[in-house]
C-alpha cells in the first residue's frame, strides 16, 4: 500500500494485518467491515461470475437443440396434422351456441315509439342530479329525428342559486333564465325546473300564470288558423301528457314565452332588497356609490330598472344627504349621469353633512 498501487494480493496482507491488531483490541470498531467491502469489490468479476456463465450457456445449447428437433418434427408431420386439425376446428365451430344480445335499455318516458333515446351530454354530472329534476330539451338531429338532451347541471344550478342570493326577479337571474330560450323546452322541463328553483308558494303561483297565459295563448293560436295549438300542447296535458317532442318549432317557442312572461309576473314578496325606502346615503358614502346601490336593489326588485326609473329616481332624490339634493334640485328633470356630475365633488368629510358625523 505504500507505493499506492491497490491489488487484491496487498489487500490480503492488509487484512490478515488488521486481524492480527484487532486480536489484540487495538482496532477501533467498523474497519474489519470496511475492509470486508472494499474486498468484494476487488474481486475478479471473471472468477466471481465464472459459474454464473457456464451455467448460462449450457441453458442456451439446450433450447438450441430443442428448438431444433422441434422444426424437424413439424416439418414430417405437417401433412398428416393438417387432416385432423381441419377436422378438429369443423367440430369445435359446429358446438358453438348463438346467444341473444341483450336488449336496448327503454327511452325516456315521454319519448314517442320510433325516436332514438337520449343520448346524455354529461353523464357524470347529471349523476349527481336529484332525480325529481328531469328538464330534458328537445332537440333534432339531421334525419329530422327527435331526442333529448339534459340541461347542463351547472346551468340549473347556477340559476337555483340566484334566486337564492339574488330574487327570482333580479336581472342577473332573468339574464340566465332567459338564455335557456335556445332550448326546445317542454311544459314538463319548465315545470321541473321551476319546481327546482322557486319556492312551493313561488310554484304554484306561477303554474296558475302559466295556465293564464296559454288559455290567451291558445285562443290567439285559434284567431290565427292553429286550432290544434290549444291548451293541452302549450301545458303538456291531456293526450299531450306523454307526447311532448313531436310539436313544431313554433309552439316551442310560445311555451318558453309564456314560461318566462310567468316567471317575471310573480309577485316580489320577501325578496332580498325588497324595502327600497330604507336605504339612504351614508354621511360619507360618495353620491354615485349611493345610486349604485339603490339601482342594484330596485333591479332585484323590479327586474326592470328602466321601466322603474321614474320611481327609482324620485327615491334617489328623497333619500340622499341635504347636501347633494339641494345640489341636484336645479335638475330635478335631468337623468341620474347628470345628477352624478353635479355631486362628483360632494360628499366625505369636507360636506357639511360629513364634518356633522364625525363631530
Amino acid at each position: 500500500l505504500d507505493t499506492g498501487h491497490l491489488t487484491p494480493g496487498s489487500w490480503n496482507k492488509l487484512g490478515k494485518d488488521l486481524e492480527r491488531a484487532d486480536s489484540v483490541g487495538s482496532l477501533p470498531p467498523g474497519v474489519i467491515g470496511l475492509w470486508t467491502v472494499v474486498n468484494t469489490c476487488l474481486q475478479d468479476p471473471v472468477e466471481v461470475f465464472q459459474s454464473a456463465l457456464r451455467a448460462a450457456a449450457e441453458v442456451l445449447e439446450e433450447v438450441k437443440e430443442l428448438r431444433l428437433a422441434i422444426q424437424e418434427g413439424s416439418a414430417s408431420s405437417s401433412d398428416s396434422d393438417s387432416c385432423d386439425d381441419l377436422e378438429t376446428i369443423s367440430k369445435a365451430v359446429g358446438a358453438l351456441r348463438v346467444h341473444p344480445q341483450p336488449s336496448a335499455p327503454t327511452p325516456p318516458p315521454y319519448d314517442p315509439g320510433g325516436e332514438k333515446p337520449a343520448r346524455y351530454a354529461y353523464p357524470g354530472v347529471w349523476a349527481q342530479a336529484p332525480p325529481s329534476l328531469g328538464a330534458f330539451p328537445v332537440f333534432q338531429d339531421p334525419q329530422g329525428q327527435r331526442f333529448h338532451e339534459p340541461l347542463e347541471w351547472k346551468k340549473v344550478s347556477q340559476l337555483a342559486e340566484a334566486v337564492r342570493v339574488y330574487g327570482h326577479s333580479a336581472a342577473f337571474t332573468l339574464v340566465q333564465l332567459e338564455s335557456l330560450h335556445r332550448f326546445c323546452m317542454t311544459p314538463g322541463d319548465w315545470q321541473n325546473l321551476a319546481k327546482a328553483c322557486l319556492t312551493a308558494g313561488q310554484y304554484l303561483d306561477w303554474k296558475l300564470l302559466v295556465i293564464e297565459l296559454a288559455v290567451e295563448q291558445a285562443a290567439a293560436n285559434q284567431r290565427n288558423g292553429q286550432p290544434a295549438w290549444d291548451v293541452d300542447m302549450l301545458l303538456g296535458q291531456g293526450c299531450f301528457a306523454n307526447q311532448q317532442t313531436g310539436h313544431p318549432q313554433v309552439v316551442y317557442d310560445q311555451i318558453n314565452g309564456l314560461c318566462t312572461k310567468a316567471w317575471r309576473m310573480l309577485p316580489n314578496k320577501g325578496q332580498p332588497g325588497g324595502n327600497l325606502t330604507k336605504i339612504l346615503q351614508g354621511a360619507n358614502e360618495s353620491f354615485s356609490d349611493f345610486v349604485a346601490r339603490m339601482v342594484e336593489a330596485a333591479g332585484k326588485v323590479f327586474g326592470d330598472v328602466d321601466t322603474a326609473m321614474p320611481l327609482v329616481k324620485q327615491l334617489i332624490y328623497e333619500q340622499c344627504t341635504g347636501d347633494c339634493r339641494k345640489a341636484i334640485s336645479p335638475y330635478k328633470s335631468k337623468g341620474l349621469e347628470v345628477w352624478m356630475k353635479i355631486c362628483r365633488e360632494m360628499g366625505g368629510l369636507l360636506t357639511n353633512s360629513g364634518l356633522a358625523a364625525t363631530v
